[in-house]
């Protein structure tokens, strides 16, 4: 007869929102083991499981720590009933607790204050605080002008009867689920799940046996961080003057995402030791991280390091009930970048150290590119005849330390990409992504300066620009507070990465400056309200990055034709630059040029010489050099 031989939970703590599943272990008659879902519909040797979720509650109430959620709470915080903040922020399990957490607790108060503006109107705050005048027709992953709200579901019916069972002690057990999975509900909070299961007999669906059964801690409310606000910089342009044109002859608005959520395949405990083992349980994080991509309320979301099977079955079926779109490119042996390598490697690597050199450059990442038709409303940009499409792409590039030229390398074949779009059609462009690269590196300045020297006198526009920059340029207000958080030597933030061993910036949003501006951005995070859990990923942020995201506001083309005629010669325009870099002639010298690097790039020296890519720079000063003459 089929039997339960062991049942156990991942984490015994249970939070709001996050799914539980049991391990369930069955043997066979024949002491073989079966780990699969056997239901009525699958049954085994005549037999099926029968689940039931319990939620038991005694006749004392008990609040959670929104320090430490796994403690029961002693005292609250009345300051934070009389701001209106959520209850469950205003409890501590000790005054030790209030008065360690209190710097980090006062800002919830300030904000609360700060968010009643002069009118007694309520700011949005949580996450996205704006509103969209509408929505893309398709994007990397876009967002419909409706939304739903979608459910947790827990069996096959909605409700179930009230109490079920009276126990001794002043518990009572109420059935809350049917099914082997659960998702925690608010009415949960504060109480202990009971979960049971038991062999039916398929034939007279009566129980054979005792059912087994497991409890868990107390359910905690889903941590929640601070909220991030949307700051505007709308009105100036890339030099930091005011613009008012801008606001007069610009299209609408749209919003771009861009976020690296850690892959589950790195968020290891010996890497993260320092996060709790419950926050790191892919189970946890990933509705945490759908709960703050959705309340950003993009209307492109830009994400780096998912998986695959996580793709297919948790965020595109999610994202889709927010009325999103998903593209996914995954990591394989035919990405654009390994077929670059083989191209270069056929074009200028002799045959003995072409397997070297493919070793060194064959990487698996990717770049997804998409050309988007955007819609504000039910108005095109200009007038309802012309289509406003604009071109975003999405990259994570390497990111082993020792292997700096194959960055530099993958941002310069992205580019290259991209330049074969802008040849055709003048359209804006947004590249996003985790370049693994610091603000000064060479693919920093590659994509932000590479082919134009933003020092000519000329030049007033430049092709790409890194749209937090704009903060660099803040005066007073909110924005001169964001200035703060910003690396004044290279006009990017101070960090957008940070864990217990590293902290600065490998996440960017660049964006072509002729045909959009930059509205808002979500404001950055300070480093000590992250330093209170040691570093990223947390149990408030299930990463180890911090999410970017920019309103644009696309320019109207008389105005975009007006910035053009004040560029130099008439030349800096993007696709024009491009042009002239795409020439074939000069493709083919620059990859004889990169001849230069062999050594270093097939393994036979171990670092590179003085005099390695030497050429490639020449390349780069002939591209600048190209992009300055008039056609």
């Amino acid at each position: 007869m089929l039997s339960v031989g062991r049942v156990h939970l991942p984490s015994d703590i249970p939070i709001v929102g996050c799914e539980l599943t049991p391990y369930v272990l069955l043997r066979r008659p024949d002491k073989s083991v079966v780990t699969e879902d056997v239901t009525e519909f699958n049954p085994i040797d005549g037999h099926f499981l029968r689940y039931r979720w319990y939620r038991v509650q005694s006749d004392r109430n008990v609040a959670v720590c929104s320090v430490h959620p796994t403690e029961q709470a002693t005292l609250q915080c009345l300051g934070c009933l009389k701001a209106k903040l959520p209850v469950s922020k205003s409890y501590h399990c000790s005054p030790k607790c209030f008065c360690d957490s209190w710097q980090h607790h006062r800002v919830l108060h300030e904000r609360a204050a700060s968010a009643v503006n002069e009118n007694g109107n309520e700011e949005e705050e949580v996450f996205g605080r704006f509103n969209s005048t509408g929505g893309t027709t398709s994007s990397m992953v876009s967002m419909s002008t409706s939304q739903s709200n979608p459910s947790f579901s827990n069996g096959t019916t909605a409700l179930y009867p009230a109490a079920v069972t009276q126990k001794n002690g002043g518990e009572t057990w109420f059935e809350v689920g049917r099914s082997k999975t659960y998702t925690p509900t608010a009415d949960d909070v504060g109480h202990v799940l009971r979960f049971e299961c038991v062999v039916v007999d398929a034939e007279t669906n009566l129980a054979v046996g005792a059912p087994v059964a497991l409890s868990t801690s107390r359910v905690i409310p889903a941590p929640s961080p601070i909220p991030r606000r949307l700051i505007s910089v709308s009105g100036m342009d890339v030099s930091g003057h005011l613009d008012m044109d801008v606001r007069i002859s610009s299209g609408g608005t749209f919003t771009a995402l861009s976020y690296n959520i850690l892959s589950d395949a790195y968020a290891t405990n010996e890497l993260y030791s320092y996060c709790p083992t419950w926050a790191l349980s892919w189970t946890y994080r990933r509705q945490n991280l759908l709960r703050e991509i959705v309340g950003y309320r993009a209307d492109i979301v830009c994400l780096q390091e998912v998986q695959s099977n996580h793709f297919e079955e948790f965020f595109a079926p999610e994202l889709d009930k927010y009325g999103y779109q998903a593209l996914f490119k995954r990591k394989t042996a035919e990405v654009e970048f390994n077929k670059a390598a083989q191209s270069l490697t056929d074009a200028v690597i002799p045959p003995a150290q072409k397997k070297n050199a493919l070793n060194r450059l064959v990487k698996d990442n990717v770049a997804l590119i998409l050309v988007l038709e955007a819609k504000f409303g039910n108005q095109a940009v200009d007038s309802p005849g012309k289509r406003q499409l604009v071109c975003v792409a999405n990259t994570h590039v390497n990111m082993h330390q020792d292997l700096k030229d194959v960055r530099l390398w993958q941002v310069h074949t992205l580019l290259k990409g991209l330049e074969k779009i802008a040849a055709s059609a003048n359209i804006p462009m947004l590249v996003c992504g985790d370049f693994n690269s610091v603000p000064g590196s060479a693919p920093h300045a590659l994509l932000a300066m590479g082919k134009v020297d933003p020092a000519h006198q000329d030049l007033t526009v430049d092709p790409l620009v890194s749209a937090y920059s704009s903060f660099g340029r803040a005066g007073v207000g909110l924005g001169l507070e964001q200035r703060r958080k910003m690396d004044p030597a290279t006009n990017e933030p101070l960090f957008t990465n940070c864990t217990r061993d590293f902290i600065g910036t490998h996440d960017y949003i660049f964006y072509s400056a002729d045909s959009l501006t930059v509205e808002s951005l979500l404001e950055l995070v300070d480093e000590e309200s992250l330093r209170k859990d040691t570093a990223l990923p947390s149990p408030e942020w299930s990463s180890d990055h911090i999410a970017l995201l920019a309103e644009f506001r696309c320019k109207s083309r008389t105005r975009r034709r007006s910035t053009q005629r004040r560029s130099s010669s008439g030349d800096t325009l993007f696709k024009k630059r491009i042009r002239k870099v795409i020439d074939k002639k000069v493709c083919q010298q620059q990859l004889v040029n990169l001849s230069s690097c062999l050594n270093f790039v097939t393994g036979d020296a171990k670092a590179p010489s003085p005099a390695c890519c030497t050429e490639l720079h020449k390349d780069i000063e002939q591209i600048q050099m190209l992009s300055l003459r008039p056609c």
